[in-house]
């Protein structure tokens, strides 16, 4: 199920982030919004399911000592985020 392979996906990440985990995350979410969207979900409620994963899976922690772990974690979010609302708006693709 997408969403699960993105919380352990979200979960498994080293950062600093490498450019193929940039872009398998990418793929993630593009898959979990495949998935939430065929369910008729609105878009409201797949960022907030978004965002609901990534705090799950310790990305929006607040409790990391190092400034630019947290700096990256909040980039990966913002990108996150843009990357749900361009596949939720993108006209239909391949799957």
């Amino acid at each position: 199920m997408p969403v699960d392979r993105l919380r352990h996906q979200l979960a498994d990440l080293q950062f600093p982030l490498d450019e193929g985990a940039r872009r398998a995350v990418q793929r993630g979410v593009q898959d979990y919004v495949d998935s939430v969207k065929a369910q008729q979900w609105p878009p409201e409620r797949v960022l907030v399911g978004l965002k609901r994963i990534a705090e799950e899976s310790g990305v929006r922690s607040n409790a990391l000592s190092a400034p630019e772990a947290r700096a990256s974690r909040s980039d990966l979010l913002m990108d996150m985020t843009a990357w749900m609302i361009e596949r939720y708006y993108a006209p239909e693709h391949d799957a």
